[in-house]
């Protein structure tokens, strides 16, 4: 459950189906490492690979600037697919609660506070080349 319209930034990707490869976190920064989903919309989307319903591409999604994250819930459940590779799920939900980002899926659930305090974060997504 993701209301793209309020993450512009996010035009061009489909994260339900994205897969997160790690979660890296600083004091002020969260990375989710992603094989993520382009929609046709982006400029790098080409048709999928032979045998995937999706374009996918290496990237990362970022929260920075924050001060303060709070891990509601983690798990380090490890999924493997028919192909052996490994993944922690999917971002399943991204929204806004009130002035911070909740984030969740397999990996777990965590609240994110951007800077000024008290102000929402905007997610920032780069393609790894």
């Amino acid at each position: 459950m993701i209301d793209y319209g309020l993450f512009p930034e996010l035009a061009g990707f489909y994260l339900e189906d994205s897969y997160v490869l790690k979660i890296t976190e600083t004091a002020n920064r969260v990375t989710f490492i992603l094989d993520a989903v382009l929609t046709p919309q982006h400029p790098d989307y080409h048709p999928p690979n032979a045998g995937e319903h999706h374009c996918y591409h290496a990237a990362d999604l970022i929260f920075e600037g924050l001060t303060k994250t709070a891990w509601l819930r983690r798990s380090n459940t490890v999924f493997i697919d028919a192909a052996g590779d490994h993944d922690m799920g999917n971002i399943d939900i991204l929204a806004a609660d009130g002035n911070s980002i909740v984030l969740e899926g397999d990996w777990g659930r965590v609240q994110l506070w951007g800077h000024p305090p008290n102000s929402r974060p905007h997610p920032r997504i780069a393609l790894r080349r």
